[in-house]
C-alpha cells in the first residue's frame, strides 16, 4: 500500500505544474505521525491556486513519509557474543544465538537516528542476552536480561528505551506470566512470584531439635525440641510428638513380643525380643537348674552350687600381710606376711616373694643407672638417679680443726682446719672477714673477676672494675631516677607527675633527696614553670627548699612549698631548677617530682630530658 501511495504522489508531482503552499517550504524530512503527514500533504499538494510544487517539496514530502514508516519486515540474525543496534534495524527482528552470554548494546535513545525508533528482539541461544543502553534506561532499569526463548519489542522515546516484554516466546509459554509458590507452615518461600526468570527458594521454618508433624489432615507444623537420646512419643490426633524417658543411659531400646504377666520374669527369645518366661522371678522355668563356681586356693566360694535364685559369694583366703603369687602357671598361692616398710623381693619361679632390708628409716629408695665401679664416689644425675661419679674416693678424711662453728677447709689432704674469721651457725654464715688487701669479687661471665668490693682505707669501701684492687667501678641504687624524654604542658597550672622521676620508699625510713632539671617557658609572654613533690606514700617531717636560676635572676620557694616561677624579661627562656630536702615515709609507696605552668598559657612550658631525682636512706 505504501509503495502504491508513493507512486501516485510521484506521478502527481511530475504531471501537474501545480502550485503549492508548504509551510515550511520545503517540508521537514523528520518522522511524523499520520495527522501531521496528512496536514503536510494537503498543504504541499494543494489545488492549483498558488505556489509551484517543486522537486524539493516532492522530495521533502516523500522523505518525511519514508522516515515515518518502519522499513520492510526482516530478520537480522546475530550469533556472536556482542552486537550493537544499527539504524538499519529499524522495524526489524534482531535475533541473538550463542551458547555463552551475549551483550546487546543499544545506542542512546537520544542519539541521531534513534530518537524515533523501534525494533523486535528474540534470544534463541542458551546464553542470556543483556540489553545494555549507552545512556538512559531500558525497560525501566540500567540493563535488561533476555533469557533463552524470550523476546521483547523496544521503542525509543528520545530519552530511554521503553519495552513491551520481555516475554516468553517458547511454544505454549505465552499464557504464563507469573509463577508463585506456597508451602506448609514448616517452610518459608522466597523469590515468589517469578514474573520473568528466577528461582523459588524453599527453606525450613521449625523449632531447632523438633520434627514436623500433621496437626490436621492438611496442616504441617513443627514440634518442640525433643530431648537428646530419649524415645519420641506420638502426640495423638492433632497433638505434637513429645519425648519419653528411659530407664538407663543407653540409646538401645528393648522390643517385646506376646502377652506380659505382672510379676513374671522376662527372658530373651531368638529374635532378641523380651518375652514373658512363664513364671515369677526366682522360680525355675525349666532352663538352668544348678550353677556352681570353683576358684583358685587364695579364694573361698560360698553358696555353690545354686539351684534357685541366689548369690555366689567369693572371699579372699590368704595370709594377712601377704600377697598372692603364682606358685605355678595355673596355681595361685599366698606369700607370708611382708614386714612393714621393707622392700619386696621376688622369690623366683615357684617361690613366694619376701622382704629385703633398708639402710635407713625412710621408705624412699634410691634408683641407679649406668655401670657402678667399686671404690668410686656416687653423684646424683638430673633425674635423681645415683650414678658413678667417675672418680675414686669421696674427698679427704680426718678430724676437723679450728674452733667450734668455724668453716672447715682441707688443709693437708686428710687434715682439716677451721677458717678463723668465717663462722656459721650450721645454716648461715654468722661472721666472715676478708684481709684488707683482698677484694670481694664477682665473675664477669668469662671466668675472670668483673666487679669487686674492696677496702681503700680503714672505714672506706671502693668499687672496682676488672682484676686487682681499684676504684674504677660505679654503683647504682633504687633511689636514682632520670627522665629520657621532654615533658611539655600547656594551659594548666595543675602539678602533674613527671614520667621517670619517681622512686619507691619504705615505711618508717628517713630519706634525703635532690632534684635537678632545666625547663623552658619563663620568657615574656610564656606561662612560666612550677615544680613540686608528691606521691602515693604519705610523707612526714618534710623539710625541703626549691630554687630557680635564669641568667642573673634567682627565685626561691618558701620551705615545704612548690616552686612557682613567673615569666621574666631579659633572661632568655630557660631556667635551672633544683630542690633539696628530707622526709620520713609514713607509708610505703612512691614519691614523684611534679611539673606545671605558673600561669595557664597556650605556649608550652617544657621540662627537658635529663632531669634527675635521687634519694638516699639517711639515719
Amino acid at each position: 500500500m505504501l509503495r502504491i501511495l508513493l507512486v501516485v504522489i510521484v506521478l502527481l508531482a511530475s504531471a501537474l505544474p501545480a502550485l503549492a503552499q508548504c509551510p515550511p517550504n520545503p517540508p521537514p524530512t523528520t518522522p511524523n505521525n499520520k495527522a501531521g503527514l496528512i496536514a503536510n500533504i494537503n498543504s504541499c499538494f494543494a489545488d492549483n491556486t498558488s505556489g509551484a510544487i517543486t522537486p524539493a517539496i516532492t522530495r521533502g514530502a516523500l522523505t518525511e513519509m519514508v522516515n515515518s514508516w518502519q522499513q520492510y519486515p526482516g530478520v537480522n540474525p546475530q550469533t556472536g557474543v556482542a552486537y550493537t543496534l544499527l539504524t538499519t534495524d529499524f522495524g526489524q527482528m534482531v535475533t541473538t544465538s550463542n551458547a555463552g552470554a551475549v551483550t546487546f548494546n543499544l545506542p542512546a535513545a537520544s542519539s541521531a537516528g534513534f530518537t524515533s525508533f523501534s525494533f523486535f528482539t528474540q534470544n534463541l541461544g542458551a546464553g542470556t542476552a543483556t540489553l545494555t543502553p549507552a545512556s538512559g534506561t531500558v525497560c525501566g532499569t540500567a540493563t535488561k536480561a533476555v533469557p533463552q526463548g524470550w523476546g521483547a519489542y523496544l521503542v525509543s522515546d528520545g530519552t530511554n528505551w521503553q519495552c513491551l516484554g520481555p516475554f516468553n516466546t517458547s511454544s505454549g509459554a505465552a499464557g504464563v506470566t507469573s509463577v508463585g509458590l506456597t508451602m506448609p507452615a514448616v517452610f518459608t518461600v522466597t523469590g515468589s512470584p517469578v514474573t520473568s526468570s528466577g528461582t523459588l527458594a524453599v527453606a525450613a521454618a521449625g523449632n531447632s531439635g523438633g520434627i514436623p508433624y500433621f496437626s490436621s489432615a492438611t496442616t504441617m507444623v513443627s514440634s518442640g525440641a525433643l530431648t537428646l537420646n530419649t524415645p519420641v512419643l506420638g502426640g495423638g490426633a492433632g497433638g505434637a510428638p513429645t519425648s519419653g524417658t528411659r530407664s538407663g543411659n543407653t540409646t538401645a531400646f528393648a522390643t517385646t513380643a506376646g502377652a506380659l504377666t505382672n510379676t513374671h520374669c522376662v527372658s530373651i527369645d531368638a529374635n532378641l525380643n523380651f518375652v514373658d518366661n512363664g513364671s515369677a522371678c526366682g522360680t525355675s522355668s525349666g532352663g538352668v537348674t544348678s550353677v556352681g563356681l570353683t576358684m583358685p586356693a587364695v579364694f573361698t566360694v560360698a553358696n555353690s552350687p545354686l539351684v534357685a535364685a541366689g548369690t555366689l559369694a567369693v572371699s579372699a583366703n590368704g595370709t594377712s600381710g601377704g600377697i598372692p603369687y603364682f606358685a605355678s602357671a595355673t596355681t595361685f598361692a599366698s606369700s607370708a606376711a611382708l614386714t612393714a616398710n621393707l622392700p619386696v623381693i621376688g622369690g623366683g619361679p615357684g617361690a613366694a616373694p619376701t622382704v629385703g632390708t633398708r639402710s635407713g628409716n625412710t621408705t624412699q629408695f634410691v634408683t641407679t643407672t649406668g655401670t657402678q665401679t667399686s671404690g668410686h664416689c656416687v653423684s646424683i644425675d638430673v633425674n635423681g638417679n645415683h650414678v658413678d661419679s667417675g672418680t675414686a674416693g669421696c674427698g679427704g678424711g680426718g678430724t676437723p680443726g679450728g674452733a667450734a662453728g668455724a668453716v672447715q677447709y682441707n688443709s693437708a689432704g686428710t687434715t682439716f682446719g677451721g677458717i678463723t674469721n668465717v663462722v656459721s651457725n650450721g645454716t648461715n654464715l654468722t661472721a666472715a672477714r676478708l684481709t684488707a688487701a683482698a677484694p670481694l669479687g664477682w665473675d664477669n661471665g668469662a671466668g675472670a673477676q668483673g666487679t669487686s668490693l674492696s677496702v681503700q682505707a680503714n672505714g672506706i669501701l671502693q668499687i672496682g672494675l676488672g682484676t686487682g684492687v681499684n676504684s674504677n667501678g660505679w654503683y647504682q641504687w633504687g633511689g636514682q631516677s632520670r627522665t629520657t624524654a621532654d615533658m611539655a604542658v600547656t594551659n594548666t597550672t595543675s602539678l602533674t607527675n613527671v614520667p621517670g622521676l619517681s622512686i619507691t620508699v619504705i615505711s618508717g625510713r628517713n630519706y634525703y633527696f635532690e632534684f635537678d632539671g632545666v625547663a623552658q617557658g619563663i620568657a615574656s609572654g610564656n606561662g612560666g614553670v612550677a615544680f613540686g613533690i608528691s606521691g602515693s606514700a604519705s610523707l612526714s617531717n618534710s623539710r625541703y627548699f626549691a630554687t630557680g636560676i635564669a641568667g642573673t635572676a634567682v627565685a626561691g620557694s618558701t620551705t615545704n612549698t612548690a616552686l612557682s616561677l613567673a615569666p621574666v624579661s631579659g633572661v632568655g627562656n630557660s631556667v635551672f631548677c633544683q630542690m633539696r630536702g628530707s622526709f620520713t615515709a609514713g607509708t610505703s609507696g612512691t614519691v614523684t617530682i611534679q611539673f606545671a605552668q605558673q600561669s595557664s598559657n597556650t605556649t608550652a612550658s617544657t621540662l627537658l630530658r635529663g632531669a634527675t631525682f635521687n634519694a638516699w636512706d639517711s639515719p
